[in-house]
């Protein structure tokens, strides 16, 4: 097994930059990326499932919940495969999201209303970590890291099972009790 190789960071734009020289440093650094995406989203979902009010929803966002520690465990496994520290790195993008949802579902007014910006938002979520799996999967195969491009292929299958799940639940229960005008 390779393992990445300790590099000092440079300074570019007044932030520390890391060094990547290669495929598998660049798809080092997105494991830890991934498992960080992970380890938000999980934070994200307890949030979610105080704030909604339909019982569909919550049943939705705690099967989500189970599905993501399940790809966190996944993201480790992998990580243990490389011999690589999976909380080596954190996401910047993910953070921003999790705070832009917090900031949309702090509102008041009809709770279905809420429920739908909560899937709004969950939906945009999802594409982030969906296509994180889908570019690591390409990152593995290319490598010729069967194994872990077999890991992420189940899991883009997982994400994009659950994302149409979750569209189910915004089209056919939130959206068909929602009033449309006062």
């Amino acid at each position: 097994m390779h393992s990445p190789t300790h590099r000092e960071e440079t300074m570019v734009f007044g932030k520390k930059k890391q060094h990547i020289d290669n495929l598998n440093d660049l798809y080092s650094q997105q494991l830890q990326e991934q498992y960080s995406v992970e380890n938000e989203y999980l934070d994200l979902l307890a949030d979610l499932n105080e704030t909604a009010s339909l019982a569909n929803l919550k049943e939705a966002l705690v099967e989500e919940r189970r599905r993501t520690e399940q790809h966190r465990e996944t993201i480790e496994r992998i990580c243990r495969r490389r011999n690589l520290d999976p909380e080596g790195h954190s996401s910047k993008g993910m953070k921003a999201l999790t705070k832009s949802v917090g900031d949309a579902i702090d509102v008041d007014g009809e709770p279905a209303v809420r429920d739908l910006v909560i899937m709004t938002l969950l939906r945009r979520v999802k594409q982030f970590e969906g296509s994180g799996f889908e570019m690591l999967r390409t990152y593995a195969d290319k490598l010729g890291f069967d194994e872990d491009a077999r890991d992420h292929q189940k899991m883009v299958e997982e994400e994009n099972v659950a994302t149409a799940q979750l569209a189910d639940v915004a089209d056919n229960k939130i959206l068909k009790g929602l009033k449309t005008y006062d």
